[in-house]
């Protein structure tokens, strides 16, 4: 009878320790809420345009700026800690920038990004868009470019 407590005992606190090791670590900044949205430019989507997202809101030590590339469909998600995970919740300037080419950050030595847009709709501080990411999904309205 003992025997079968111990092992019991065993079983449970292999089920208890197990999830607490797999537990991912603490994000390094706030918490991330999905953002998704839409580029167009010149009434066509928007491909692979950098679009990032500049806190208008005190950050403390850690700086960041959510940003994506847009896909083939002018179309983009967040990313600011891992893929698709948004931005925390505030208030941000949008820019955007038209690169000629996209590095990956696989190159040893990357040849400069040329901004097509030539730097129009870069500088945050003349951002001519601004948006509040709330707490769960945003679901943006998209950003026409004219």
């Amino acid at each position: 009878m003992r025997s079968r407590i111990l092992f019991v005992l065993g079983i449970l606190t292999i089920v208890l320790l197990v999830p607490a090791g797999c537990s991912k670590p603490p994000l390094p900044g706030p918490q991330p809420f999905p953002v998704h949205g839409k580029v167009v430019y010149r009434g066509q989507p928007a491909k692979k345009f950098r679009v990032a997202f500049c806190p208008l809101f005190e950050q403390g030590k850690l700086r960041f700026a959510p940003s994506a590339v847009t896909d083939e469909t002018g179309e983009f998600r967040l990313r600011s800690y891992g893929p698709d995970d948004g931005a925390p919740a505030g208030a941000y300037a949008v820019t955007f920038q038209w690169p000629d080419h996209i590095n990956t950050g696989n190159e040893p030595d990357p040849a400069p990004e040329v901004d097509q847009l030539e730097g129009l709709y870069s500088d945050p501080k003349q951002a001519k868009f601004k948006v509040v990411v709330h707490e769960g999904e945003n679901q943006l309205e998209p950003f026409v470019l004219p």
